[in-house]
């Protein structure tokens, strides 16, 4: 009998100690609990109100978009508008544009989203800030992206910990096809390894993004 927290493809990781493993849940457990422990500014409170907000879906409030957006550009100010990483400022009336767009019939899929969100000409709002709108407003039904995790899934899907090079940045948010391609990929590569849980476990986002920092520090 296949222990089901075996990758069938053996897909190789590696812990803190150097150790290779292809156990799917250790991977997950060792670097989910890292999240907090290595990176204290990830706060568990934190992290339990954005789940809470992903659950509510398309039924996500206008103070929801506002805290999520704060989270997910490590804006810790708790009101005034909103910085991102590149220094560009997110207006606060993101949150009634978003919920106005989820309720003018946005479709259901994940570039019917997207386009619906890309429609509303989000100033300081690029590739990986819609996908996480996406994200959120899906239920998690389609994943959050991110750079480090990225990183991470690919380097499991290939078993190489080395290839930096092989990282390429989101297409710019209106390259429409080349965003679709991409996150496509992203989805291919976390069913591969995780199957459907990273649906519903967002310890495995963590986990990632742990282990893309620790492996692939850029």
């Amino acid at each position: 009998m296949i222990n089901k927290n075996i990758s069938s493809k053996e897909h190789i990781m590696y812990l803190p100690d150097g150790s290779k493993t292809t156990d799917t849940e250790e991977f997950i457990k060792v670097y989910s609990e890292k999240y907090f422990t290595d990176y204290p500014k990830n706060c568990k409170e934190k992290e339990d109100e954005i789940i809470q907000i992903t659950q509510k879906g398309r039924g996500i409030e206008p103070t929801d978009v506002i805290t999520l957006m704060r989270w997910k550009t490590n804006c810790n100010n708790t009101d005034g508008d909103i910085v991102n990483c590149f220094g560009k400022r997110i207006s606060t009336d993101i949150g009634e544009k978003v919920v106005k767009a989820i309720n003018s019939d946005m479709g259901q899929d994940y570039m019917d989203i997207y386009n619906g969100l890309l429609s509303l000409g989000l100033s300081g709002m690029g590739t990986v800030y819609l996908l996480t709108l996406v994200w959120a407003i899906s239920g998690m039904k389609y994943p959050i992206y991110d750079k480090f995790a990225k990183i991470a899934i690919t380097a499991i899907c290939e078993s190489n910990i080395t290839d930096k090079a092989k990282y390429k940045y989101p297409p710019d948010k209106n390259q429409k096809n080349g965003i679709k391609e991409m996150y496509e990929e992203y989805q291919t590569q976390l069913t591969e390894v995780f199957k459907a849980d990273w649906k519903t476990r967002r310890e495995i986002d963590q986990a990632l993004w742990v282990y893309g920092h620790k492996e692939f520090d850029m």
